[in-house]
């Protein structure tokens, strides 16, 4: 994986100054250097709390799928051996298929995390 360049986590919202300025979000020593979260007129005060939230939960959610597409890829590599039974020799084109699911999983990941770190997607 690529190395981060962002503020390290955690981040955390602060509590809107009531100013129609924004909400901030601060990372580990407190210095708001992430921008505030600007979500214009029309965005509920709800809305943009709960915007706030997910920016804030950012970081803690790259390391979890960075942790899971581990997991995933470890899963496709072994193949088939986690399935209830053989789906190839007991229906050669099954409805549902846990390793095509992971692996849609599994791309979709690599993906988001690549588009996380502003690179190209993984192909």
């Amino acid at each position: 994986m690529s190395e981060t360049r962002w503020t390290p986590g955690p981040w955390q919202i602060t509590e809107p100054n009531g100013q129609g300025n924004g909400i901030s979000i601060v990372g580990p020593d407190e210095w708001p250097r992430l921008p505030e979260a600007w979500l214009g007129i029309k965005v509920t005060s709800a809305e943009q709390i709960a915007n706030a939230n997910l920016i804030a939960a950012a970081p803690d959610l790259y390391e979890a799928l960075e942790n899971t597409i581990d997991y995933l890829y470890q899963q496709i590599t072994d193949g088939c051996k986690g399935c209830f039974g053989d789906c190839a020799s007991a229906n050669p084109k099954p409805s549902f298929c846990p390793l095509r699911e992971m692996q849609r999983d599994y791309d979709q990941a690599r993906a988001a995390l690549a588009k996380a770190r502003a690179e190209e997607p993984p192909q």
